[in-house]
């Protein structure tokens, strides 16, 4: 049984997983983390609060609409893409589980047919 804890998803007690749907990680030098963390402590925020904040900020002070409009573009594309690479995998995978089903029950003739199609 599967519970939805805040961003968790939490399968059993021995067994805690971040939510990749809401939750990404980033990749930054030790030395700007530890900036980001002594900042977000002296501010009273959290290390993904202080992370936002910045990005906001930046994002007010550096962008025209248009940007942003450029932006969210391409958001909605990358997202789209990605989807779609998700489907393809997951039929793949169906495929390639039909197959070894198939297989498993010796089902020759199905899987030369199932290649024909």
């Amino acid at each position: 049984m599967l519970f939805r804890i805040l961003s968790y998803i939490v399968a059993d007690k021995s067994e805690i997983v971040v939510d990749t749907s809401k939750w990404k990680s980033v990749l930054i030098p030790r030395t700007m983390y530890e900036e980001v963390v002594a900042v977000a402590h002296i501010e009273g925020r959290t290390i993904s609060g202080q992370l936002r904040f910045f990005y906001d900020d930046w994002k007010r002070r550096s962008l025209t609409k248009e940007d942003m409009v450029v932006i969210r573009a391409q958001v909605v594309s990358d997202r789209e893409a990605s989807e779609e690479a998700i489907r393809a995998m997951r039929e793949r995978q169906m495929r390639e589980e039909l197959e070894a089903v198939y297989k498993h029950a010796e089902l020759d003739e199905l899987i030369r047919q199932r290649a024909a199609e």
